[in-house]
């Protein structure tokens, strides 16, 4: 068994910054300014701990945390793609956690209630969901994410992304947003948590659409970003461009950039091992 002590909590290994793409949508680009830092991050979750890494990004101390070596063992064969099989499952899996992780850098001004990341690659539900307080404790806004790692973002928007937003605004996940948002309010007594559920959760020009994506070089400016959310304002509808959201990470090669830091994951869970002697 071996113990994992809070690092800086002033450091972050993301920059965030935000483009205004007017009247199409709204975007957080993500940069990647310390891989180690992110793979330390990233191999927290993957063993468990998002409650951990939740506490870092808030800035606030996260104390010791515990796991055992086969915890390790897990994670690493979860991390590890078998030979002949196309990464595609573990690489979103790994984008989602990063995802998760910028979503409190792009709202660090902002009171915030996460949904864990998921456990594991290819897990089917809704890949984010996140509420935002106002200054009262109330929800001001609903962020539903949609995360795909991809070499092919333009198609995987247009054949995915796009129908799961239209089916929210639709109303056919409203069963899902009342189970998923309900969980989350755990915390508050049960009469005013289902108070905010009747009020806010059918309340659709709160719900924030937030498109994590892997774009290719040659959709950089706002001729390029044109092209790859073209149709947004037509899926999520409305003069509220703060209603289409985007993050993205570029990379001029995501899949390798995926095997590289996925390998640096491994290393940082490696080096946590107990040492036995």
């Amino acid at each position: 068994m071996s113990k994992i002590t809070v690092q800086n909590i002033n450091i972050m290994p993301l920059k965030i910054s935000p483009v205004n793409y007017d009247p199409l949508h709204r975007e957080s680009e993500i940069t990647v300014i310390d891989e180690n830092l992110l793979a330390n991050y990233v191999a927290h979750i993957a063993l468990g701990y998002s409650f951990h890494v939740r506490k870092i990004l808030l800035k606030k101390y996260a104390g010791t945390i515990i796991y055992k070596d086969h915890m390790i063992d897990n994670a690493i064969q979860t991390l590890t793609v078998p030979k002949g099989k196309d990464p595609w499952r573990r690489d979103g899996w790994v984008f989602q956690m990063i995802s998760w992780i910028s979503i409190y850098l792009e709202n660090d001004k902002e009171t915030l209630l996460t949904q864990q990341p998921h456990d594991a690659p290819g897990q089917h539900g809704i890949d984010g969901l996140a509420v935002v307080f106002d200054d009262k404790d109330q929800i001001k806004t609903i962020i539903i994410t949609e995360d795909k790692c991809s070499h092919s973002p333009r198609n995987v928007i247009t054949t995915q992304i796009w129908p799961e937003f239209e089916a929210f605004e639709e109303g056919k996940f409203d069963n899902k947003m009342v189970s998923r948002i309900s969980t989350m309010l755990n915390h508050i007594d049960e009469q005013t948590a289902l108070d905010m559920v009747n009020k806010d959760i059918f309340r659709y020009e709160i719900r924030q659409y937030r498109v994590g994506i892997t774009p290719l070089p040659v959709h950089k400016g706002t001729k390029g970003r044109g092209i790859l959310f073209e149709d947004y304002e037509k899926k999520v509808k409305g003069d509220d461009v703060s209603r289409r959201c985007a993050a993205t990470l570029e990379t001029p090669d995501i899949r390798k950039w995926m095997e590289d830091f996925s390998l640096k994951v491994i290393a940082v869970l490696n080096s946590k091992r107990t040492l036995h002697v």
